[in-house]
């Protein structure tokens, strides 16, 4: 996920077409292959769901008489709108006994259209509208209110079929129709899941008489047993009872107790420091308003800070995924003496072990959700405030502190998503680069600076662990991926009020009540066994200093390439002194720094590799010789940057040449398509190809080595008009990678080293003649691409092709489902085109571990038991990325088959199965989907940048 702060509002791409976009027939196609395999019915009785997946502080004890409660809904086909008020009726009698400040509301939304939750990304996303909406407990929301809070207004969608067999979690049930209804309570989820940052949402199917709850967060789902709404429906009342009484949180289950909305004086603050540091406040005056207060967890010295999240910069809106948000941020350096009854009450709710509720939370809970429904009238009278200058200069005298409690806030970086437990987190990395570098500041040139972080889930794994008798059952491997440790037989750490009290606001020994952690997923475990432990995920929360603009919104290209000399020197300090290799050089994860003393930075280590210690120490000796499971065998990266070598062969180690290559592949990659040479702009299209690593590698290969077979000559002359540094550079780069690979000097190799690559840039950097004026030029290819890429019939060559501005596929051998965050080079969220609802546009590609034909049934997976050929394999703990594992053996980090149907034809059997390429989805900017060659690999989106001018 990009660090970028570029306007992400001005690409061509955002011109396209909503209505286009629906079209699509690879849109359903796209989301039904995300949702496969990831959709479990819940093996127990449904009043166990509730317990499990809602628990509540106060038991449901309710006896009124609800039998009739839905007399006056009928359902019946073709007539399920105008059963949309008897239904509602219904549901209010069903809360009719709930307090006033615990009381949802039951809205007909079926004619409001919905956009995307955040506005700036809601063009390239398609507005939905829920049948039902339910407004949050206490708010009083009415339905003019929601018209102006839309996502920010719910906690629940309902969606509503008149008959029982247009249920879509039947095992069996085949047809397009169904997987629609599936994909249309899933998009719902998604928007629920962005609007408010919860932790798990929750929305509800009703097929005639019949009831499923589907609990969603961003690994998989889990959906009750069906049941009877007229003969149950106490069962129903008791979820909306549970729902409303957490046992965590401010408003709702499944809400985040560490997240709540900005309240008034948080955000004259955050306007007041804006306008210090001359910033346009007016231009954020939306997104301020939509702002979050978090708390972060600084795992270096274990303790909180909290941050005011302004401005969403970049949000990865597939559901199934790492779901990676960046928001400026400040910290919150307000004296934290001071009278604060607003944020002195919310310290309890820091940390989500802290499940001990006080007796305010019921007023708390009302007054949060209250505040939701004036948020649109805070809205109006804060510009109002901004339109006046007087009135702003009152504003900031009554609300900044005087220098002595309070300091400057500072843009930071906030970053947030959800790692899956295999893969190490990437606080990790940027520990081991503090602790080797030191007080060097010198040290951080070309890597984005680390302020604080770290895995909140772990943390509250570890909460639980001490305190919470379900705990007891999680086996010592369990363990070992929840916590990322080695296998152990020490006994897990006790709580002790020296450790408590480091911990600042977040009390340790407080009993954790609930049945389990909510920052790391227990969806799999629950639904299918201990077994699938590794494919759950765990939130990690990272700041840091550095605020970029993408390598594509350069301003000259003396620009360009210096930011790519300096993100290569982070490289190299990187390895060379904390020994982490990045191991996923790509577009996105290169910056030009906003501060000009730094030119770019490297940052994103989510892939990254990391020596047992650091360089110079006597453990590492023997470093450089890698094992049976060293991570460096395992081939990562994004696909249009990945070196030759590792597209040609798997028996190769990722290292620092693979690396090095990456970069030369950046600065083709921009420069074929911004700026003026001698091939043209369609160049690009055949150097990198996508969905066939054979032809993918020919082409790299004929253009490292572009001479003729027959007559000798080379073929491929290249030249960046009036720019001889630059067209030397890439000669130079160019013949570095021939040697390496061809060697025609004769063998052995000369291999890319660090001293030879960054000899060719200063070389270029210090030539004379470079443009003394912008060289910077739009890519003319993407908006005709986007368009003719949606409209296209299946398997149309421009879906296969890589002429879109920059669908970035990361390959991870034998990975399973993980997506890249990034956006595109002209600005674009990397999973734009959204929605993959009947009619609405794919936010993001399939994973390629599904294998099923596109109308072989529901997207959901019903069976509990995993297919007979794949248990073996799906039983290990399964490796992700750049984390310990052999790639000749399956073991411990083996990669396993997901569960549901197998391909047409196929035993399922085989470990690397041959699969035709279905009918491609819809890549974001016209861009192909994914490789479905014979190699098993993780397909995910890549960085192809963001922000840019394209």
């Amino acid at each position: 996920m990009s660090i970028s702060t570029s306007c992400i509002g001005t690409s061509t791409c955002r011109s396209v077409s909503s209505a286009v976009l629906q079209t699509s027939p690879v849109v359903y196609d796209g989301w039904k292959a995300e949702l496969s395999g990831r959709i479990h019915i819940y093996p127990g009785r449904t009043t166990d769901f509730i317990d499990t997946f809602v628990p509540s502080s106060h038991s449901y004890t309710l006896t009124d008489d609800v039998t009739g409660a839905f007399s006056q809904y009928r359902s019946r086909k073709g007539k399920e709108v105008k059963s949309y008020p008897g239904l509602v009726t219904g549901l209010n009698k069903l809360v009719a006994s709930f307090d006033p400040a615990h009381k949802p509301t039951f809205h007909n939304t079926r004619k409001l259209m919905m956009p995307f939750p955040f506005a700036a990304f809601s063009e390239n996303h398609h507005a939905s509208s829920p049948d039902i909406s339910v407004g949050f407990p206490g708010a009083g929301t009415s339905d003019e209110s929601l018209k102006l809070m839309e996502w920010q207004g719910i906690c629940i969608a309902m969606e509503v079929k008149s008959k029982p067999e247009q249920d879509p979690f039947v095992l069996g049930r085949a047809g397009k129709e169904n997987n629609r209804t599936a994909i249309q309570l899933s998009r719902n989820a998604r928007n629920l899941l962005l609007a408010h940052g919860f932790l798990a949402a929750f929305v509800i199917g009703i097929y005639g008489d019949n009831v499923r709850i589907a609990r969603y967060d961003h690994t998989c789902a889990v959906v009750s047993e069906a049941f009877s709404l007229r003969k149950h429906p106490r069962l129903l009342q008791k979820f909306f009872w549970h729902f409303a009484h957490p046992m965590i949180g401010p408003t709702v289950v499944g809400c985040d107790p560490t997240i709540r909305k900005l309240h008034s004086d948080e955000k004259k603050w955050i306007r007041s420091q804006l306008r210090k540091a001359g910033q346009d406040v007016k231009a954020l005056t939306s997104e301020i308003d939509k702002g979050r207060r978090v708390v972060v967890l600084n795992d270096a010295d274990e303790t909180y800070k909290t941050y005011l999240l302004y401005h969403l910069v970049d949000v990865n809106a597939r559901l199934f995924s790492r779901a990676t948000t960046v928001w400026r941020a400040m910290e919150d350096t307000r004296n934290p003496n001071a009278d604060d009854s607003d944020t002195a009450s919310d310290d309890s709710q820091r940390s989500s072990g802290d499940s001990q509720r006080s007796s305010g939370d019921s007023q708390r809970s009302s007054g949060d959700s209250q505040r939701s429904s004036d948020d649109s009238q805070r809205s109006s009278d804060d510009s109002e405030v901004r339109s006046d200058e007087s009135e702003a200069s009152s504003e900031d005298s009554q609300t900044t502190q005087s220098p002595t409690t309070s300091t400057l806030g500072k843009t930071v970086i906030f970053k947030e998503a959800w790692r899956q437990l295999v893969r190490t987190p990437e606080t990790e990395f940027y520990k081991r680069m503090a602790q080797t570098f030191g007080e060097d500041e010198t040290k951080w040139k070309g890597l984005a600076r680390f302020v604080c972080g770290g895995d909140q889930g772990q943390e509250e794994v570890r909460q639980w662990e001490r305190s919470s008798p379900n705990a007891s059952a999680m086996s010592q491997a369990e363990r070992d991926l929840r916590l990322h440790t080695s296998t152990s037989t020490a006994p897990p750490p006790q709580a002790s009020p020296a450790a408590s009290s480091a911990r600042g606001p977040a009390p340790q020994n407080a009993a954790f009540e609930l049945p389990y952690p909510q920052h790391q997923t227990f969806s799999w475990t629950l639904a299918k066994g201990a077994m699938y432990t590794h494919r759950e995920r765990s939130q990690i929360r990272i700041v840091v200093e550095d605020v970029g603009r993408p390598l594509t919104t350069f301003t000259n290209t003396f620009e360009l390439v210096c930011a790519i000399m300096a993100a290569i020197e982070g490289h190299k300090t990187a390895w060379e002194i904390a020994g982490i290799l990045h191991r996923d050089v790509s577009l996105g994860n290169i910056l030009i720094s906003s501060d000009p003393e730094r030119n770019g930075f490297l940052h994103d280590f989510d892939y990254s590799s990391m020596k047992p210690d650091p360089p110079g120490n006597p453990s590492t000796s023997d470093a450089e010789k890698p094992s049976s499971d060293d991570p460096r065998k395992e081939r990562t990266g994004t696909y249009y940057y990945m070196a030759l070598e590792i597209l040609e062969t798997e028996k190769i180690i990722h290292d620092v040449p693979q690396d090095l290559q990456s970069f030369y592949w950046v600065l083709m990659w921009v420069v074929l398509r911004h700026t003026e040479h001698c091939l043209g702009q369609g160049y690009c299209a055949k150097l990198f190809k996508f969905g066939d690593e054979g032809a993918a590698a020919q082409a790299k290969s004929h253009w490292i080595d572009p001479y003729n077979a027959v007559t000798g000559e080379q073929d491929i002359i290249f030249e960046v008009k009036d720019n001889a540094p630059l067209t030397t550079l890439i000669e130079d780069f160019r013949l570095l990678i021939s040697d390496s690979i061809y060697h025609r000097r004769g063998p052995p190799p000369i291999p890319l080293t660090y001293d030879s690559v960054l000899a060719i840039f200063r070389k270029a950097v210090g030539s004379e003649g470079w443009p003394k004026t912008s060289d910077f030029v739009d890519c003319h290819l993407l908006k005709k691409t986007v368009e003719t890429a949606i409209v296209g019939a299946p398997g149309d060559e421009t879906l296969m092709g890589v002429q879109g501005e920059g669908i970035d596929v990361d390959v991870v051998e034998d990975d399973i489902d993980e997506f890249d965050d990034d956006m595109d080079d002209v600005g674009v969220p990397t999973h734009c085109h959204d929605d993959p609802s009947p009619d609405e546009p794919v936010d993001d590609i399939p994973p390629l571990n599904d294998t099923s034909a596109l109308d072989n049934g529901p997207a959901v997976d019903n069976d509990p038991v995993i297919d007979s050929d794949a248990s073996a394999d799906d039983a290990e703990p399964q490796q992700e990325g750049p984390t310990t594992r052999s790639r000749t053996k399956r073991n411990a980090g083996a990669a396993a088959p997901a569960p549901g149907p197998a391909p047409s034809g196929s035993s399922g059997s085989s470990k690397r199965r041959k699969t035709n390429p279905p009918p491609p989805p819809v890549a974001r900017n016209g861009s192909s989907s994914r490789s479905r060659g014979t190699k098993r690999h993780t397909t995910r989106r890549g960085s192809g940048g963001r922000g840019g001018r394209s």
